[in-house]
């Protein structure tokens, strides 16, 4: 059987510009109970939970770049729950260890106590580090086309990622891949 795919909600983005635009939103002939703004994040996360009210099957969220870097929506995501696949930006730090979060030990006399909160027993690393640190990728077929099976070197990596400056409780699957060919 086939996977099938059909739109089952959208939401209209205003940017905030139009919101105070009342008489734009108006002449569009938005409704005045919708003239107000949400990020695309909000929006994106009400029709989640839309989804879930209304008992409409689904067995986990994928999003591009723009909503896999925002780390509150990933987060509403997780404590609802939900499986996510998200792209991410090859700059975006993680942690291959469980970081331990503690208060730093005072050092010198001289100046306040520290009161922050920190990583105490190891640093953040980019995820595009990571790959060039990798050593046992596994070669997997990803989809067939017309000049035969596009191919790509894969690894799953446990990682813990951050927010607001501290690393996240649980750990997540990272998934890295490049083309077999190309190597990107």
């Amino acid at each position: 059987m086939g996977e099938k795919r059909i739109l089952i909600d959208e939401r209209p983005y205003l940017p905030k510009k139009w919101v105070t635009d009342e008489e734009r939103c108006l002449k569009a002939q938005i409704p005045s109970e919708e003239i107000l703004f949400r990020t695309k994040y909000d929006l994106g996360l009400e029709m989640i939970d839309n989804a879930i009210k209304e008992g409409i099957p689904f067995s986990y969220v994928t999003m591009d770049g723009f909503y896999g870097e925002n780390p509150i929506l990933l987060t509403e995501l997780e404590n609802r729950g939900l499986t996510f696949v998200a792209d991410i930006a090859i700059d975006t730090k993680v942690y291959v260890q469980e970081p331990i979060v503690g208060i730093p030990e005072k050092k010198g006399k001289r100046g306040r106590m520290p009161t922050i909160p920190k990583v105490l027993n190891l640093s953040s690393i980019r995820v595009d580090s990571l790959s060039s640190s990798i050593e046992r990728w596994e070669l997997i077929r990803i989809q067939k086309t017309e000049r035969g099976y596009k191919e790509v070197y894969f690894k799953a990596i446990k990682v813990w990622r951050s927010q607001d400056e501290l690393p996240c409780e649980n750990p997540l699957w990272l998934l890295i891949s490049k083309d077999a060919k190309s190597g990107e």
